[in-house]
């Protein structure tokens, strides 16, 4: 009884969220060096405001043994978030380095968050390996 009693006595419809995530990241591209993998993509465009400008972009990564790889190809992935790349300067570029052990495949994936700390869709993956 007191459950009922203490409510605050307001129903209504269920409010929208009032913002709009940033746009995905395209054309994510990982160029691999000996056991250092590149990132790079373009930055997207965005209606820059100074309430919610483009702020940055999170790199997510899976790590996977190459025979677990074989084994499993449609075996779902686990992405970890490993950077947060903040923006300088109205960048046109994003750019990360990523250091690789052998004997694995690694998956990335970039997606873009605003200074209110709203994060976008996750990018296509890109990939790339060490024997």
């Amino acid at each position: 009884l007191m459950v009922v009693l203490s409510a605050c006595g307001k129903k209504g419809p269920p409010v929208p969220l009032s913002h709009v995530a940033p746009p995905e990241v395209e054309e994510l591209a990982v160029v691999q060096e000996g056991n250092t993998a590149a990132l790079q993509w373009p930055v997207p465009a965005w209606e820059k405001t100074d309430k919610d400008a483009l702020a940055g972009f999170y790199v997510y990564q899976s790590k996977v043994s190459l025979s677990e790889a074989e084994d499993c190809p449609d075996c779902p992935m686990k992405y970890e978030k490993i950077a947060d790349i903040r923006i300088k300067n109205a960048a046109s570029a994003g750019t990360y380095e990523a250091r690789l052990e052998s004997g694995f495949r690694y998956f990335f994936k970039v997606a873009a968050y605003t200074e209110k700390g709203y994060e976008g869709e996750k990018s296509a993956a890109a990939a790339t390996e060490v024997k």
